[in-house]
């Protein structure tokens, strides 16, 4: 809940819920379905995604997703805003903004139930 003096700075209400995703860094987009790594998200908005990956990456690596969410998929691309050891090693959390989603995507994760 963010109010007055809250430090909360996201712009996007985030679904504090798990969707798959596909994720493949830049450079694996047009590979064959088995090197996209499947993860699962710990929250999502319209503006970034939370997830746990595999490995570490660098600030600013650009992404592409597939967002499975019960009855639609959504695929776009991203950027790494920011990552940090998660509480299992080697496993990585990685905070990324979500780009090149249209408005018909945007409405649907603004308006998606908390299932």
């Amino acid at each position: 809940m963010t109010g007055p003096g809250s430090s909360e700075k996201r712009k996007h209400p985030r679904l504090e819920k798990k969707v798959v995703l596909h994720v493949a860094p830049h450079g694996e987009k047009d590979t064959v379905s088995k090197q996209w790594t499947f993860v699962t998200s710990k929250n999502i908005s319209v503006g970034g995604v939370l997830f746990t990956y595999d490995r570490p990456l660098d600030g600013g690596t650009l992404l592409h997703f597939k967002i499975h969410f019960p009855k639609k998929t959504i695929q776009c691309s991203g950027v790494v805003h920011r990552a940090s050891p998660a509480a299992l090693k080697p496993l990585v959390n990685i905070a990324a903004r979500l780009d090149d989603l249209s408005s018909l995507d945007r409405e649907f994760i603004t308006q998606h139930p908390a299932f």
